[in-house]
């Protein structure tokens, strides 16, 4: 099976402990910061009364999630780099692909931000969710100070030089 180019700009999605900014390649600055929050309904703090009209809305990232307390929980997914809930991260990428960028995760290369340190098994996970959940063609994890200095070469150069 022989792939083609694929024109559409790669989604960068840069999830770090306390924010997370996404956007396309092309651009020079993020879409979109948020917080690195996932908040799911807590049925526990609430009356029945309180949830009705939200019966489809089962989740929230960001700020939303914030803002949804107390009928949703708001709970940090990344604890000092490392993801702490696979599922809760696999609904935020979801969001992050439709909702804020309304894109086509199959469309796209997706290079993503790592930890220093971050462990074979995680970097797995993220490599499975990616390829099976949102079939994107082409997968890139780097860690997040070396993309940096990648980034700070190309952005140093002048064109004609």
């Amino acid at each position: 099976m022989s792939h083609t180019f694929n024109p559409s700009p790669p989604v960068i999605i840069d999830v770090g402990t306390g924010y997370t900014k996404m956007g396309y390649s092309n651009n020079t600055r993020p879409n979109y910061i948020i917080p690195t929050i996932h908040s799911a309904k807590d049925y526990s703090k609430v009356s029945a009364s309180q949830l009705l009209g939200t019966e489809d809305l089962d989740f929230f990232i960001g700020q939303e999630g914030i803002d949804k307390a107390p009928l949703y929980t708001p709970i940090n997914i990344m604890k000092a780099g490392q993801c702490e809930n696979w599922d809760a991260m696999e609904q935020f990428w979801e969001h992050c692909f439709f909702r804020y960028l309304r894109c086509e995760p199959e469309d796209h290369a997706v290079p993503l931000t790592e930890p220093p340190l971050n462990s074979p098994d995680n970097r797995g996970y993220t490599a499975e969710i990616m390829f099976e959940t949102f079939n994107v063609p082409y997968l890139y994890i780097g860690m997040q100070a070396m993309l940096a200095i990648a980034a700070s070469w190309g952005a140093g150069k002048k064109k004609g030089r």
